[in-house]
């Protein structure tokens, strides 16, 4: 209702405002008691219910973070400082290579080929060998020139190194000594007791270029001995240069008189000597003989009589 009441007075208030002002007597204004009760009269209007206006709100949107980016590895070590060098320039140098001729003429100042590379420049030939060596001096100016020589072994034509400029080269003949006469040992004669000359020795050949020499004496292996053919100053023994012999026991006075163990008309016979003069001296007994003695019966008186030779 009140509303209402509101609504005429500004719809009055309106028309005022829009009246022109004159001079005319406005008309008799109507009767607001009727006007009222007429309002008053009309049937109340059903309440308004008037629920609050709720204003829209916008939705809630949750942002999805974005996603971490990874963490980069960090390298503690030390970077690699990458630094080129210039190779050093080539230095050139000399150097001597001796070859050796395959064949020679014996005669120095010539070459023959085909030429071996030989470890010395001084060669030393056995005995009636000849052997003829070329010595060359390169210069090397490159790596291109170290490469080829040491590439090269056998030189078949003075081509073969050519590129290598060789110069002070020569050619040198060396000659082996004089070869030993070679000689042949004879077997010595080894003399063995008897009961005509109960010894036990030995004798020797005469031989040119040859002297004997009697091996160590050893007690151990008596009675075997042994003797050795040594070579002199240009000469070589060639085949067997060492003989040996084992003597069999001395006689005694029983084998050579075994009936009555007289002796004969010769006897049993000395002990001869070895040949000594023969030998080096040794310090040992000669032929490592050591007569133990030679029983003899003294007729008539029964007498023995004991030789002994150390």
């Amino acid at each position: 209702m009140k509303r209402i009441l509101m609504v005429l007075a500004l719809l009055a208030g309106t028309v005022f405002l829009a009246t022109p002002a004159s001079a005319e007597t406005p008309p008799p204004a109507e009767d607001v008691t009727q006007v009222a009760e007429t309002v008053v009269d009309a049937p109340a209007p059903e309440p308004v219910t008037t629920e609050p206006v709720v204003e829209p709100t916008a939705p809630v949107v949750e942002e999805t973070p974005p996603p971490a980016e990874p963490i980069a590895k960090v390298d503690t070590k030390q970077p690699k400082t990458l630094t080129t060098t210039t190779p050093p320039e080539f230095e050139k140098y000399e150097v001597e290579i001796c070859w050796t001729m395959d064949k020679s003429d014996g005669v120095e100042g010539t070459y023959e080929w085909p030429q071996t590379r030989s470890s010395t420049c001084t060669p030393a030939p056995t005995c009636g060998k000849v052997i003829e060596i070329q010595r060359d001096l390169y210069w090397i100016e490159s790596q291109d020139d170290e490469d080829y020589l040491a590439s090269l072994d056998v030189l078949n034509s003075p081509a073969d190194d050519a590129q290598l400029s060789p110069h002070g080269y020569y050619s040198k003949v060396f000659t082996g000594p004089a070869c030993d006469k070679p000689v042949t040992a004879a077997a010595p004669m080894f003399i063995d007791p008897t009961c005509d000359n109960n010894v036990q020795d030995y004798t020797v050949p005469t031989i040119e270029g040859i002297e004997w020499q009697r091996v160590e004496p050893r007690e151990d292996i008596w009675p075997k001995i042994g003797l050795t053919a040594i070579a002199k100053d240009g000469y070589e023994v060639v085949g067997q240069d060492t003989f040996w012999h084992t003597y069999p026991a001395l006689k005694t006075a029983a084998e050579c008189n075994p009936v009555d163990h007289k002796p004969t008309d010769k006897g049993i016979g000395t002990p001869a000597a070895l040949s000594e003069d023969t030998l080096p001296d040794t310090g040992a007994p000669a032929g490592g003989v050591a007569v133990l003695g030679a029983l003899m019966v003294v007729a008539g008186l029964g007498t023995l009589r004991l030789l002994k030779r150390l």
